[in-house]
Order: structure tokens, then C-alpha cells, then sequence
């Protein structure tokens, strides 16, 4: 199936590797413009740099942790000043602070977990509708 995204903008949180990398790869390669996004700078230059080079697509970074609202803010408008939209959010980013039975999991580690791969993409969902249905008129 071929799929194109021209014209389209896609953030992609978690995207400096495994997965996230292959999104943003994959997304770039269909023809839309990408930012990426994790917690290691260094890690998200490389994926960018490696990215154009292999895709030729529109891509950048902005090193941030999920969790934090102000880092998403510098995401969010970092994108619209480079690409000026919002159209694609995926929700990569993810942790596993712990490998063990649930029945053993310390409250810290537990809501680590919980803040990190349930309330961030909530919130980051919410932020780039917003964004999105401003942009749109909604």
C-alpha cells in the first residue's frame, strides 16, 4: 500500500529510535514534514541528520521530556514555526521503569509509569487538537 502524506505535518514523540525512528522514517519518506522528538539532543540530531540524508524529507528535532508541559509548549511551537500546522500526532514515547510482577511495583515507579504513557499522550493529544482546530477554524 502506498501511502502519501505530502503537505502533512507529523510530530512524533519517542522518535530518535526503535520504533519512533521508524515512524518518523517511514513518515518522512511519504512526503511529510517531521519533527521528532525525545529526551537525548544528541540522540535526536543524529536520527535527524540520518533521516534527510536516507529519506531526503523535511525533518527536525526538539529534545524534551513527554512529561513536561513546557517542553511540549517548545514542541508545539517549535513545529508550527518550522511547518506551520499540526496535522499528525504520534504517540511513541513510552517507559518500563520495572521489570517485575505488578503485585511488586513501588507507588513511585507506578505513577512514573502511569504519568508517562497514559497522562502525557492524553495531554499531548488535547494540545495538538487544539492547536489544530485553531489552525482550522474548528
Amino acid at each position: 500500500m502506498d501511502i502519501r502524506l505530502d503537505g502533512k505535518v507529523a510530530i512524533v514523540t519517542g522518535g530518535s529510535r526503535g520504533i519512533g525512528r521508524g515512524i518518523a522514517g517511514a513518515m518522512a519518506e511519504a512526503g511529510a514534514k517531521v519533527m521528532v522528538t525525545s529526551r537525548n539532543e544528541e540522540s535526536c540530531a543524529t536520527t535527524v541528520a540520518e533521516l534527510q540524508s536516507s529519506t531526503g524529507g523535511d525533518l527536525t528535532y526538539v529534545a524534551g521530556h513527554i512529561g513536561k508541559t513546557e517542553d511540549m509548549e517548545r514542541v508545539l511551537d517549535a513545529t508550527m514555526e518550522a511547518f506551520g500546522a499540526i496535522d499528525i500526532l504520534v504517540n511513541n514515547a513510552a517507559t518500563n521503569p520495572y521489570a517485575g510482577p505488578v503485585i511488586e511495583i513501588d507507588v513511585p515507579r507506578w505513577e512514573k509509569t502511569f504519568s508517562t504513557n497514559l497522562t502525557a499522550p492524553l495531554v499531548w493529544t488535547q494540545a495538538c487538537w487544539n492547536r489544530w482546530m485553531k489552525e482550522h477554524g474548528g
